[in-house]
């Protein structure tokens, strides 16, 4: 994930990146080298990351993050690489997220966030973790998004979703969580973008 400065934050399965020890996350300055000050530690694989207005989002196979209880997603301050205090509960995995000031967009196969059930594309509050009530429930998972004007798109392996038939990509209102006229024909699952 770029860091807004010419670096990015790395993450993985690593135990060292240029001669300093680091526990699969690290963030690589502008001018290539690595940031000594910046060493979260997370116990597991990290698969995905945004940066997002001084936050990283962390999605992977951890269950720690720091050394606190972060299951498959987390939020680490992007300067000290502290772990924040949100923290959704997720009930399956996380392939995909997107992020606003205001809003944290979670792709997947997710079944439950903070225990309210939904069909594997969600939102959360970006400051508190808690489930929004937009739900645009896809029939299958979710594995890329991206935000446009007005919208959220999205791809996968569904073939419903906003309470309409999208077969693997479709555009998401951000306020009501239907879908919207972008309907793209394709003929089979979007993985990324």
């Amino acid at each position: 994930a770029g860091d807004a400065e010419g670096g990015f934050f790395i993450g993985g399965q690593f135990t060292s990146i240029g001669g300093r020890a680091r526990t699969n996350l690290a963030h690589i300055r502008g001018d290539r080298t690595v940031n000594p000050s910046w060493s979260p530690t997370a116990d597991k694989a990290v698969t995905t990351m945004l940066y997002h207005d001084g936050v990283v989002y962390l999605l992977g196979d951890f269950t720690q993050v720091n050394g606190l209880p972060r299951s498959k997603i987390a939020a680490v301050d992007a300067t000290t690489g502290a772990s924040l205090a949100w923290s959704p509960s997720v009930n399956g995995d996380v392939y995909a997220i997107a992020a606003t000031n205001e809003v944290v967009y979670l792709g997947g196969q997710i079944f439950q966030v903070n225990g309210e059930q939904r069909g594997h594309l969600v939102a959360v509050d970006a400051r508190s973790g808690i489930t929004t009530p937009w739900r645009p429930r896809a029939d299958d998972w979710v594995s890329a998004l991206a935000l446009g004007p007005g919208q959220l798109f999205a791809g996968g392996r569904f073939r419903n979703i906003g309470g309409q038939p999208r077969s693997f990509v479709a555009g998401i209102d951000l306020v009501t969580g239907q879908a919207t006229a972008f309907t793209p024909s394709l003929t089979g699952a979007v993985y990324a973008w």
